[in-house]
């Protein structure tokens, strides 16, 4: 093989690599997730947690394209009925502040767990503080 047509074949080689990356196939995300936190035995969404959600919201792109589950959660303080219920209304309050974005009611679930399904250690007072929330999940929906 001559120097000239190796000289070639890399040069080519090496423009098929340099492709602008706007060229290359992006993989989108499938989910994204926020979690906001509320006081021992409240439901208020207070301003800054509201702001951090549409912050948030504003920052998923082609937002209409995602299923929204909405997961209720308590600390494990007080009578299960009692955490059961404060989870209900934890996320219905983020259901309204949803609707209110406006994302259609189609498009979002919940589910209110109550104290059963702690992501973090309810032995601590840490783990009790990071458990008073409602995780919003968007999943993609593949059509």
């Amino acid at each position: 093989m001559t120097y000239l047509r190796l000289f070639g074949i890399c040069l080519s080689l090496s423009l098929y690599c340099a492709a602008p990356l706007s060229a290359q196939v992006k993989a989108k995300p499938t989910e994204y997730q926020i979690s906001i936190f509320f006081g021992g035995g409240s439901y208020y969404v207070t301003p800054a947690e509201e702001a951090r959600l549409r912050k948030f919201l504003n920052e998923v792109p082609e937002i209409e394209s995602f299923q929204v589950e909405i997961q209720g959660h308590t600390d494990d303080i007080g009578p299960r009925e009692y955490n059961q219920r404060l989870s209900e209304f934890r996320c219905e309050a983020i259901r309204r502040k949803l609707l209110a974005y406006p994302l259609p009611a189609e498009q979002l679930s919940v589910l209110p767990l109550g104290e059963d399904a702690p992501a973090f250690d309810n032995s601590t007072w840490d783990g009790k503080l990071s458990n008073r929330r409602v995780d919003i999940i968007l999943k993609r929906v593949f059509l």
